[in-house]
């Protein structure tokens, strides 16, 4: 994501600071699948310009300035508390520590100064996992396509 604007000393109001998300709603109970379970989780998190009650899918606005909520607990009716997991669909590199999407982890200025701690074995979140294993997928289809046309290179070459 990248947006250009005049600079200004103070972040104004009128930033345009909104992304738009798909987001996948993980751990509501089926049978609490309705409009009202999902307007309301999408009121948390920012306008609602679309949703698929069936999927627990919808389509949110974002402040981009402010901290992604990766997870939140949900009242149903029943008075019951549930936790429910956000996936962010086509998430791509941010703070996995803060869950801030304007630096990355390594950068975090809310993170301790100890970040080689080996013995860290957080349960990665959602967002964490799909957004590495895209950028691992995109590794290896750039190895791929260096592989195809070194081989293609040498194919050529042989031929003359």
């Amino acid at each position: 994501m990248l947006i250009l604007q005049k600079w200004e000393p103070v972040v104004s109001d009128s930033f345009p600071s909104r992304i738009s998300f798909w987001v996948q709603v993980h751990g509501i109970p089926l049978h609490y699948w309705t409009d009202g379970t999902i307007n309301a989780i999408g009121a948390v998190l920012g306008p609602i310009e679309s949703r698929e009650v069936n999927k627990a899918r919808l389509r949110v606005q974002i402040n981009g300035l402010r901290p992604l909520i990766m997870c939140m607990d949900l009242e149903l009716p029943s008075k019951k508390i549930v936790e429910i997991v956000l996936e962010y669909e086509h998430l791509e590199k941010h703070c996995f520590f803060c869950k801030s999407l304007s630096h990355e982890d390594g950068d975090c200025p809310a993170r301790p100064l100890d970040r080689t701690n080996p013995g860290d074995k957080r349960r990665l979140d959602i967002s964490r996992q799909n957004t590495l294993e895209s950028i691992e997928e995109g590794r290896r289809r750039q190895a791929e396509r260096k592989f195809t046309r070194n081989n293609e290179g040498n194919t050529h070459s042989g031929a003359r």
